[in-house]
């Protein structure tokens, strides 16, 4: 997944089969990446600590591990959460 931290407004989005989450958060202390994972754990509604990151803490591009949830229950939690939020926010500049 690509990360955007210091987004205006946080959401999530699909550009080119990837999926992108834009937090408020800078990239400082681990602050955006912890940001991240808060974002998707109530887009999944699950856990915070189910979800890890296994790549990129100091880089925009990110690998997490998702605990406790099937693969196609998290991209029907995700589909939904693209359509509740129109697929890309005000302030979500995807690239």
């Amino acid at each position: 997944m690509h990360a955007k931290p210091g987004a205006k407004v946080a959401g999530i989005a699909v550009s080119e089969g990837r999926l992108n989450i834009a937090v408020q958060a800078q990239p400082q202390d681990g602050k955006a990446n912890e940001a991240v994972v808060d974002y998707l754990a109530s887009v999944l509604d699950i856990r915070k600590r189910c979800i890890s990151l296994t790549m990129g803490s100091k880089s925009r591009d990110k690998v997490l591990k998702i605990e406790g949830m099937g693969g196609t229950t998290a991209a029907s939690a995700i589909t939904k959460a693209l359509q509740e939020r129109a697929q890309v926010p005000e302030g979500m500049a995807i690239g």
